[in-house]
C-alpha cells in the first residue's frame, strides 16, 4: 500500500493503526456487481455527491458512472443530502 494511502486513511478517517493493504477496484468491477450500496456522511461529502448523482455523467466524476447500475441504493446523512436537487426518502 502506497505510504500516501496510508497517511490519507489516518488523517482523513482516524485509521488506528493505519492499515497495511488495501482493495481497489475499476469501474467495470462494481457495476458488475449484484447490487451497489453507496454510503456517504458528512457535509464534507455533499458536493462530490451531488456531482455523482445530479451532474452529468463523464470521466471528471468517476462515481457518477454508478447510476447506471439499476439497483445502486445511495444511503446518506442530512448533511451528505444537503445538495442534492431531489431526493427520495
Amino acid at each position: 500500500m502506497a505510504e500516501a494511502s496510508r497517511r490519507a486513511a489516518v488523517e482523513r478517517y482516524g485509521a488506528d493503526p493505519a492499515p497495511t493493504a488495501g482493495i481497489t477496484l475499476g469501474v467495470a468491477r462494481l457495476l458488475a456487481a449484484e447490487e451497489i450500496w453507496l454510503l456517504v456522511t458528512g457535509e464534507r461529502k455533499a458536493a462530490i455527491l451531488a456531482r455523482a448523482l445530479d451532474a452529468p455523467e463523464g470521466p471528471d466524476c468517476p462515481a457518477s458512472y454508478l447510476r447506471r447500475h439499476d439497483r445502486l441504493r445511495v444511503i446518506a446523512d442530512e448533511p451528505a443530502a444537503a445538495r442534492l436537487r431531489s431526493r427520495s426518502r
